[in-house]
């Protein structure tokens, strides 16, 4: 099946029907159309016809390959350097693979640039369309059994509340209120007592200083403890190191030496006695060797005491009584960081009177919490002893129909609004993720096709310049004899790449179609009478046909999806704003759609216009193309009757997501399986239509097959028909579905 894309031209510049867009009616002002033969037309008028009816046609949802193009106007040159640049904007260069000289695939990457950030808006992009298709799946399921559940038991909830008010308490619930309003009151008695008693102790100083003042107390009788506790300690462990410690050499040779002197001068005094001849001399003898015996015996025991064995169990009592000591000491320095401790807070709390305040202020929102308890206890209880007035039935009843409402919506199912609006949302999120997807793959620089690099420029970790290319190659991948400049709008050029395939026509030569490589893409825009356009330059092998300045039509297909679900573009409607198709037999929704897509016109001035499967157009060399208008023209086969909103018998509306579009088919990514049979609603115009068109050969052709998908280009003699049969009055066959 040959592909049909649409172009139509604005102050030179090239408006494609976009995925959304095409689904919106729209009336296009065409200023040029291309035309065969030679010569141009510019339309006029289409009458509208004077009768229409509706018809139908089944289809059976099938796979294949779906391509998306863009179609723009270019313009013959001789054949120039490809020039290579980043399309995001100066960044930083992270490699640069290629030097001057090298041989280069098509394909092959040249450089990159840093990348962090694009990858990083590319998974918040994603995340995004996560969380919007969770929401729109969550949309669709419509109401949980918790959440009916909830709105049930708020119903209920209401309807007690009106029943209370109309019929006020029963005399237990008003014993309940009583007894709420007695124990508020007894609480709000207890925080009033309570706050009183924080502001006295707030006021009142004297106990703050008594605490200090028995703190020091504290403090000064742990210090004398611990003086005692220390001098035990010292005596304990001088009495230890006697009766641990050997004597020394040094010792024992001064108690050796007393010992000697004290027996000299015993054996002196013996001397002195045996030689006095007086009574008062021999007395004071004797009182010497008494003396002289005493001091003997105390050095014989000294050194005696000084040579025995130190005693075990004297050394063990020696060792506890160190240990009690040290044990006192201990408790006695404890007790004394713990009196200073005491003291350093109440000092503090004395000089500082944050913590008081602190606690004043707890039992002040203490008594504010009473107290708005109290007077909540008080309101609900004159409530319940009031009669109820007006005002307060009708609120209670308001709310009863607030909780039946939204009782009834949530059983109701999916709100549509909700869908929509979830489905919009999905919508935004796959085109912001597209973009950032884009702007990810440009971070990458790759050759378009095969070449040789004859400029590097930066390097590694340098910034690129605008306007200036990174990378300059000579094409080597075909005879290249010209090559094409084409004017792409800036709602298009984010899809357009350096590689992608291209195709090219002429009115010089109308019956051959040439094929070329996208080159390069400008980094900068141009506008010109208001229109922004990006040049976009492209490799073309003519065998020589073409020459430099003339105009052609450009195709380039950006993005092909293969074996994919697709339906003709005309089996698509719009319904409450979701895009859907009419479904046979099944399960879906009841409504009336409106389809927008391209209605064929007339081949001829005076030729009718067959809009049948098998038909043809018919006219003179005066013809005028069709006009874009509603999906529903074109022909199915069989027809059926329509239910009275619209909608084909025996169907249902069925909700779909789309996916890549052309003009003829569209990408269905949700909402049908292969094998499902749907059904296409066309208008179909009876009686003929006058058009009026100015010179040259045959116009476009009337739509047909699976309905409006653009008529073929006609002959000299005729219009071509773009249905299941050919032209037939002189013009050539554009064959349809």
């Amino acid at each position: 099946m040959s592909e049909v894309t649409l172009k139509t031209q604005q102050q030179g510049a090239t408006i494609l029907p976009k995925r959304r867009n095409t689904r919106k009616i729209i009336t296009i002002a065409i200023i040029g159309l291309l035309l065969v033969g030679g010569g141009v037309y510019a339309y006029e008028k289409v009458a509208t016809p004077k009768a229409s009816a509706q018809t139908t046609r089944a289809y059976t949802v099938k796979r294949g390959d779906v391509t998306e193009t863009i179609s723009a106007s270019g313009t013959v040159q001789p054949p120039q350097q490809i020039k290579l640049n980043f399309t995001g904007g100066s960044a930083k260069l992270t490699a640069l693979n290629v030097k001057v000289g090298d041989t280069v695939k098509a394909g092959q990457v040249l450089a990159t640039v840093d990348d962090s950030t694009a990858k990083a808006q590319l998974a918040n992009a994603q995340a995004n369309l996560d969380a919007a298709k969770a929401k729109l799946l969550s949309a669709q399921k419509g109401s949980t059994s918790d959440q009916i559940a909830a709105a049930q038991a708020n119903l209920k909830s209401s309807q007690a509340k009106l029943n209370q008010t109309k019929n006020g308490q029963t005399p237990e619930a008003m014993a309940v209120q009583k007894a709420n309003l007695d124990k508020a009151k007894v609480a709000l008695d207890g925080a009033k007592i309570s706050y009183d008693n924080q502001v006295n102790q707030f006021n009142n100083r004297t106990a703050a200083y008594q605490t200090v003042v028995a703190a020091q107390n504290s403090v000064a009788q742990a210090e004398i403890s611990l003086k005692s506790a220390k001098e035990s300690l010292t005596v304990a462990q001088s009495k230890y190191n006697v009766v641990q410690t050997p004597p020394s050499e040094e010792a024992l040779l001064a108690a050796q030496t007393a010992v000697d002197n004290a027996d000299t001068q015993l054996q002196l005094a013996n001397v002195a006695y045996l030689q006095a001849t007086t009574d008062e001399a021999k007395r004071q003898a004797q009182g010497q060797i008494a003396s002289a015996k005493v001091q003997y015996a105390n050095a014989t025991k000294a050194l005696a005491d000084l040579q025995a064995q130190p005693d075990k169990n004297a050394i063990a009592q020696a060792q506890a009584a160190v240990n009690q000591a040290q044990l006192q000491v201990d408790q006695a320095t404890q007790a004394y960081n713990n009196a200073q401790q005491n003291l350093d807070i109440a000092q503090k709390n004395y000089d500082d009177r944050t913590s008081a305040q602190a606690t004043l202020d707890s039992a002040k929102n203490q008594l504010d919490q009473a107290q708005a308890s109290y007077n909540a206890a008080l309101a609900s209880y004159n409530q319940a002893v009031a009669a109820p007035d007006e005002a307060t039935i009708s609120a209670a009843e308001a709310s009863v129909d607030s909780a039946q409402a939204q009782l009834n919506q949530t059983l109701a199912g999916p709100d549509a609004a909700t869908v929509i609006s979830a489905e919009a949302s999905v919508a935004q999120a796959q085109s912001q993720y597209d973009q950032q997807k884009i702007a990810l793959d440009n971070m990458t620089l790759k050759a378009p096709v095969d070449g040789v690099v004859t400029t590097v420029s930066g390097a590694v970790g340098e910034m690129t310049a605008n306007g200036t290319p990174v990378v300059v190659m000579d094409d080597t991948s075909t005879a290249s004899d010209v090559q094409i400049q084409a004017q792409v709008s800036q709602t298009d050029v984010g899809k357009v790449k350096p590689g992608q395939d291209a195709e090219f026509t002429t009115t010089a030569f109308p019956d051959q179609t040439f094929k070329g490589k996208v080159l390069s893409v400008a980094p900068e825009a141009t506008t010109a009478n208001g229109v922004t356009t990006y040049a976009v330059l492209l490799s073309v092998n003519s065998d020589q046909k073409l020459k430099t300045g003339m105009t052609t039509n450009v195709t380039i297909t950006v993005d092909t999806h293969k074996n994919v679900l697709y339906v003709p573009t005309t089996a698509l409607k719009e319904v409450g704003g979701r895009d859907g198709v009419f479904l046979q037999g099944g399960t879906g929704e009841s409504a009336t759609g409106t389809g927008k897509g391209w209605n064929g016109g007339n081949g001829g001035s005076t030729g009718s216009n067959s809009n049948t499967e098998n038909g043809s157009n018919s006219g003179n060399a005066s013809g005028n193309g069709g006009n874009r208008g509603s999906r529903n023209s074109g022909s199915g086969g069989s027809s059926s009757a329509a239910s009275s909103n619209g909608t084909p018998a025996n169907t249902t509306f069925r909700p779909v997501q789309i996916g890549l579009m052309s003009s003829d088919k569209v990408e269905i990514t949700e909402g049908l399986k292969e094998g499902d049979q749907i059904v296409i609603q066309f208008t179909m115009a009876s009686g003929s239509t006058s058009t009026r068109g100015i010179g040259g050969a045959g116009g476009f052709g009337g739509a047909g097959g699976f309905g409006g998908a653009m008529g073929g280009f006609g002959g000299a003699g005729g219009g071509a028909s773009r249905s299941g049969g050919g032209g037939n009055s002189g013009g050539g066959n554009r064959g349809g579905n």
